[in-house]
């Protein structure tokens, strides 16, 4: 039996040699070992190349996802942040224990509290309690 058509090389500093595999099939007119069968190089090679694609396609959707989260918890900590300070102007606001004696003032900031409590309510859900 022929030996197999590929070169190869036996380590660094050493001259290139014809593969010592015996044929064990034959593409184009050459004798080919089945490791470097051109045929089951390229499937292989294929084979590698999309197991590679779907892990980065994965690894960019992860990517992508946690991206995602981390604009949503920025947005849920403005919202905090926009609900603490509408909170905290209504706490100091002068004779807030009156709260039946109606201030014109008064008024708007409670109208800051409800759009502040409507937005949070719309991305996270009702107040509980």
């Amino acid at each position: 039996m022929a030996r197999c058509s590929k070169t190869v090389w036996y380590g660094s500093g050493f001259p290139s040699r014809q593969c010592s595999r015996t044929e064990s099939v034959e593409r184009n007119g050459k004798p080919w070992c089945k490791q470097h069968d051109p045929e089951r190089v390229a499937v292989k090679r294929k084979e590698r190349s999309e197991a590679f694609d779907r892990k980065w396609a994965e690894r960019e959707q992860r990517q992508k996802e946690a991206a995602q989260q981390q604009a949503e918890l920025e947005r849920k900590a403005a919202l905090v942040e926009e609900l603490l300070t509408a909170l905290s102007r209504l706490y100091t606001f002068p004779g807030v224990r009156d709260l039946l004696a109606p201030k014109e003032s008064l008024g708007s900031i409670a109208a800051e509290v409800e759009v502040a409590i409507a937005k949070a309510e719309a991305l996270i859900g009702p107040a509980k309690g």
